[in-house]
Formats: structure tokens, C-alpha cells, sequence
């Protein structure tokens, strides 16, 4: 398949910490003050925080005039209503999110959300300018099945249709199995994949911004910031420490970090 990687060299590199749901405010404070004491990045790029929603007011207020962003970890579709447990797209805008998670297979699979709800998220976040993430990927059955490209084009294809401002949007490929549990998909499917779900967009006329997410560590972030076309990662427990995160972004390969 054709890479169409025409435009991302411009985007900006991003760091997605997903905390899911660990951390209580008070960590939360200490977390990114220490953040802000450690030496200045090495090249430009930017951290993205996700934090459980009822610590999310503590990012709201140390990240005030900061370079760095943070979002939810979910979002419901309607801004108010009899809704009880869920977070409102209206509410976060007004606290200052820039960013949502939508669509990640937690989310899928453990409370069973549907493609239409995650299309319905996306509009909602587009239409109060909070950037969603768009969570894509298969399960270990799908992949040895051959199925992931199907998978993944299902996932999108409703977004893809019904959004026109697909720039807006960064999507997330996460394959199921590699998610905390220290399998990593090789950079061949990894570049496979984000060439396919690029193509998909080009289909539409349109381009994204694609993040590879799954067991992403010290050890092999170098490596996977290689590959040609991925703009960023979505990392779970190796965010969950603030040198190690900090670390991360210095592994980094420096062509890779929008240089």
C-alpha cells in the first residue's frame, strides 16, 4: 500500500499520558509539579495528560499558561441531562479541556459502547473545539484471524462519513492485545496500519493526525519513533511516573520530535 504521509511532518509530536484510573488529586498536584521542576525538554514536544475525571479540576489549575495540555478519558455525546455517572462535553470545555478520549477499548469492551455512540462523542467534542482522540484497533483473535484492516475501517468508517473536519481529529491505533501487557506491535504492523487507516482518510479527502499506543516503554520508544508517520503515543503505565514520562520524551528520536 502507498504511504500518504503528505503534511505530518507539520503536526506537533504528542506524549498522551492515559492515567485510566489511577491517581487521586492529591497525586495528581504532586505529579505535574514535579513535572515542572525537571530540566526543559531536549527537543519540542508536547505532553498530553489524562486524568481520571474527578481530579480533573487539579490539572485545570496547574496547568494554567502551561505549554502542556490535558483532557478526559471520556466524554458523554449530550452537554446536560439525565445522564447520571458521565462526564458533560460542555463542562470540560468550560474547564478548559483542549483534548477526549473517545472510542478506547476499555470503553468497548467493558461498557460496551457502540461505534454510533463514539461517532456521536466525536461530533459533540468537534462542535465545543476540544480535540477528540479516536481509539482504534483489534483484538489478538481479529489479528490472527486477519481481520485488524477490517476491524479498524469499521471503527472509522461511520466517523470518516459524518465529520468534515477530520484535521481536528487525532486517531489512536491501539491494538487490543498489546495493551498492558507488554506485547508491542512490530513496526511493520504498525506501519501497515497507520498507512492503512491514512489511506482510508485520503479516501475521504481528508488527513489526521495518528498516534500508536500499546505497551509503548523506555525501551522501545526509540525504536517506534521511526516510523514514518507516527506523530505521537498514547502510553498507559509508563506515564504513570513522572521521570519515566519525562524519560520517555528524551528517548525520543530527535528527527521524530519535530525537529
Amino acid at each position: 500500500m502507498e504511504s500518504n504521509n503528505k503534511g505530518t511532518s507539520s503536526l506537533p509530536f504528542l506524549l498522551c499520558a492515559n492515567w485510566k484510573m489511577h491517581k487521586n488529586p492529591d497525586s495528581v498536584r504532586d505529579y505535574i509539579r514535579a513535572i515542572n521542576k525537571l530540566p526543559a525538554l531536549k527537543y519540542p514536544k508536547r505532553f498530553i495528560f489524562f486524568a481520571p475525571a474527578l481530579t480533573l479540576f487539579v490539572l485545570a489549575e496547574e496547568l494554567v499558561n502551561s505549554s502542556y495540555g490535558w483532557g478526559a478519558q471520556n466524554c458523554h455525546f449530550e452537554d446536560q441531562g439525565a445522564f447520571t455517572g458521565e462526564n458533560s462535553p460542555l463542562v470540560l470545555k468550560q474547564m478548559g479541556a483542549t483534548y477526549c478520549l473517545v472510542g478506547h477499548s476499555e470503553r468497548r469492551q467493558l461498557f460496551f459502547e457502540s461505534e454510533e455512540m463514539v461517532q456521536k462523542k466525536v461530533k459533540s467534542l468537534l462542535n465545543h473545539s476540544i480535540q477528540p482522540i479516536v481509539c482504534v484497533g483489534e483484538n489478538i483473535k481479529e489479528r490472527k484471524n486477519k481481520q485488524s484492516f477490517q476491524v479498524v475501517e469499521n471503527q472509522l468508517s461511520g466517523i470518516l462519513k459524518n465529520i468534515d473536519s477530520l484535521d481536528r481529529i487525532c486517531v489512536a491505533y491501539e491494538p487490543v492485545w498489546a495493551i498492558g501487557t507488554g506485547k508491542v506491535a512490530g513496526v511493520e504492523q504498525i506501519t501497515e496500519m497507520q498507512e492503512h487507516i491514512r489511506h482510508l482518510c485520503a479516501t475521504e479527502g481528508k488527513t489526521l493526525h495518528f498516534l500508536y499506543g500499546g505497551s509503548v516503554n523506555e525501551k522501545n520508544i526509540k525504536e517506534l519513533s521511526q516510523i514514518p508517520g507516527v506523530n505521537g503515543f498514547l502510553i498507559g503505565s509508563a506515564s504513570l511516573d513522572p521521570l519515566s514520562f519525562f524519560n520517555l520524551a528524551q528517548n525520543l528520536v530527535p528527527a521524530k520530535a519535530g525537529i
